[in-house]
């Protein structure tokens, strides 16, 4: 898999501070199976990127196109996703997402590991994300 990025300014709701988003599309073999969202804000939670990963209909077995919500944090020992729900998300509002998959419905579905699998690209490849937690 591969990925494209492009980064956009936004400002936080909450605390009022201006923050990046990082967004784009991933491919398998050329062809896009999936986009996301990543917002790389630290406002009172530390720092923390609020994904949004959706998959596209057809694409990877899906039958419909649908998303989860993800946080990701970094320690000094190594980074963790944790599944949220979509009320904790900045992308709660975003329909084009398709379906939003709750966190007790990923987590004991069988696309539960192509949501990580897609999201450990997303860390990997995406420069904006490794700088932000300072990733080699």
């Amino acid at each position: 898999m591969l990925i494209d990025f492009q980064d956009v300014s936004n400002k936080c709701e909450h605390c009022g501070a201006d923050f990046v988003v990082t967004r784009g599309s991933v491919y398998r073999d050329g062809v896009g199976v999936s986009i996301y969202l990543a917002a790389l804000h630290q406002c009172d939670n530390g720092e923390v990127v609020h994904l949004a990963i959706a998959v596209q209909q057809g694409k990877e077995g899906f039958d419909e196109t649908c998303a989860v919500a993800l946080q990701l944090r970094c320690n000094d020992v190594e980074l963790g996703f944790s599944v949220v729900d979509w009320d904790r998300s900045p992308w709660k509002d975003e329909a084009y997402l398709g379906r939003q998959i709750s966190r007790d419905d990923l987590l004991m579905s069988d696309k539960r590991d192509t949501f990580f699998h897609i999201a450990d690209h997303i860390v990997i490849q995406n420069p904006t994300i490794k700088k932000y937690f300072s990733l080699p």
